[in-house]
């Protein structure tokens, strides 16, 4: 995570859910769902860049 220290931007994070319905023929059907981002507190992003 290469966040600029007290940079104001906020670290955002998406589920995406990406399911394949007979992938084999060229035409598949596709089913994709997105969901709400979730934000990361800085205090976690402290602690991944401490490597705790």
């Amino acid at each position: 995570m290469n966040l600029i220290p007290g940079n104001p931007r906020r670290l955002k994070l998406v589920q995406c859910e990406l399911n394949l319905f007979d992938c084999h023929p060229f035409q598949s059907c596709v089913f994709v769902e997105i969901s709400l981002s979730v934000e990361i507190d800085n205090e976690f992003i402290e602690i991944h860049r401490a490597g705790k």
